[in-house]
């Protein structure tokens, strides 16, 4: 198998990968998993910037612990330059899978990124959600190739912001899904809830009927979500 020289296996690698090498890095950072591998080259081929990933080991977890397994894939952007479009698109790619979680976050050691979890419980089970992002990744490639505009929902608009700009001095980081947004405050290697706040996305029949309304109040509580402190938890 090929191997990088310099690089030691399991740690981040923050070199520029040669296209022309795509085949050779996704392969060792792929893990022997299809999807992530093609979806790391895919972002090679691409100038997309990713800086950490792994597919899952449940095999090397305790049967109680494989239920809490994770596959992931960390986006990097530029500390001093973000391209917000694609920040905006990927952090709402959860929107659209109830598996899978996207992670905001912006400190000294990795500048900005958004990290995806993907359910990895059993070997194998990460397959379909890495190729669910990478089918993600080309379904906005093609939309810009034809200058498509693509709307983004406030409430992501406002914590990519957040994150990326407000000069994160208090480790924070949010967490994305479907259903409703996290903020954590990071305290050593452990994460502290800061504030909870339904998406969006979940106001069922209740929005199609009272959707002025509840539109209306429920960017009040994300401002408030978003500016939530440490000193006591809020759900929203």
């Amino acid at each position: 198998m090929d191997t990088i020289e310099g690089y030691k296996f399991g740690r981040p690698y923050t070199e520029k990968i040669p296209v022309e090498e795509a085949d050779k890095f996704a392969t060792i950072f792929g893990e022997g998993s299809p999807a992530l591998t093609k979806l790391i080259k895919y972002c090679i081929i691409n100038s997309i910037v990713t800086f950490a990933s792994c597919k899952g080991h449940p095999k090397e977890k305790s049967i109680l612990n494989r239920k809490f397994e994770n596959g992931y894939i960390t986006f990097r952007f530029d500390k001093y330059y973000a391209n917000d479009d694609f920040a905006y698109f990927l952090a709402s790619i959860p929107q659209t899978n109830k598996k899978i979680r996207a992670s905001l976050d912006s400190n000294y050691v990795t500048d900005r990124t958004i990290t995806f979890y993907v359910p990895a419980r059993f070997e194998g089970e990460s397959e379909k959600y890495f190729e669910f992002i990478l089918n993600k990744l080309k379904e906005y490639k093609k939309k810009k190739e034809a200058n498509i505009k693509i709307g983004y929902n406030p409430d992501i608009v406002k914590m990519v912001d957040y994150i990326f700009y407000s000069w994160n001095f208090k480790e924070e980081l949010f967490d994305i899904t479907q259903s409703k947004y996290e903020k954590l405050q990071r305290q050593g290697a452990y994460y502290k809830r800061v504030s909870v706040c339904k998406s969006n996305e979940q106001t069922g029949i209740l929005h199609s009927k009272f959707g002025h309304y509840l539109l209306r109040n429920n960017k009040k509580n994300i401002d408030e979500f978003i500016n939530s402190s440490s000193q006591g938890y809020k759900s929203l």
